[in-house]
């Protein structure tokens, strides 16, 4: 990590509280599996926090970026986000290390490479989950391996897209299976299908006897809030071996994970 001019500031009567500011241009260089990744990350403000124990180790951390960008050069892939909040809290040990984080995301620009029916402009994303387990370290198969058989686990409390016409959350549990890829269940609301559902057959994703069976399928599943609005269809979502499905439908096959 090469970071831009770093500025720290300490607190004498809050000697537990830290908090630095680092607008700029970030370079980072992840290796995972021996294999390397250059990113560069940019944002017009970059400030963050960290609460410190009395011994010294980093319990949490919250951060606001705003104007990030983030490219891989390699992959000529560029996400960029009007404004960005994170933060990442150690929580009390009962049992097992857990790590509780949140993201919240406005003013999305996907990469181009993801451009689909609904475009690549996302006005809100955001997630809060729990990491339970240590954290791997070293060589990734054998570590994932050790955290999946300690019972490590990601709970997912919540997480939700505003993307185009549709408005999207879901809370669940993703764990490894045996051949260490992802696996998980959520239930899900969405709406704006029908919307959705039409920008698919404009884009010749759905043809019009597709279309016209989805319709169906959505005003059979569709309840109307109390709160008033777009009607919301409540479907179960699985991951199980690599294969995504909403409901009854067959959404996508996730490419294999190949850990070293």
């Amino acid at each position: 990590w090469s970071p831009p001019t770093l500025s720290l500031n300490f607190f004498p009567l809050a000697p537990n509280r830290v908090d630095l500011a680092a607008p700029g241009r970030h370079d980072v260089v992840l290796t995972v599996d021996g294999q390397t990744n250059n990113f560069v990350a940019a944002a017009q403000e970059a400030a963050a926090r960290l609460r410190l124990s009395l011994t010294g180790q980093i319990d949490a951390v919250s951060a606001t970026m705003v104007g990030l960008q983030i490219d891989n050069p390699e992959q000529a892939m560029r996400l960029t986000a009007a404004r960005g909040t994170f933060v990442v809290e150690r929580l009390p040990a009962a049992g097992m290390p857990a790590l509780q984080a949140g993201l919240a995301l406005t003013g999305v620009k996907l990469p181009d490479a993801l451009d689909g029916p609904l475009g690549t402009e996302l006005t809100a994303l955001a997630a809060e989950a729990t990491w339970y387990g240590d954290l791997p370290s070293g060589a990734m198969a054998p570590a994932l391996t050790r955290w999946r058989d300690n019972g490590g686990r990601l709970d997912v409390t919540r997480a939700s897209v505003q993307w185009g016409p549709v408005r999207a959350a879901a809370s669940g549990k993703m764990d490894l299976d045996e051949a260490l890829q992802p696996q998980g269940q959520f239930d899900t609301e969405i709406r704006g299908m029908d919307n959705a559902i039409t920008a698919f057959e404009q884009a010749q994703m759905l043809d019009q006897r597709a279309a016209a069976l989805a319709r169906i399928a959505v005003a059979a599943l569709s309840r109307a809030p109390a709160d008033g609005g777009a009607s919301v269809v409540r479907l179960p979502l699985a991951i199980q071996q690599r294969q995504v499905t909403l409901g009854p439908l067959p959404l996508l096959t996730l490419p294999e994970i190949r850990w070293r």
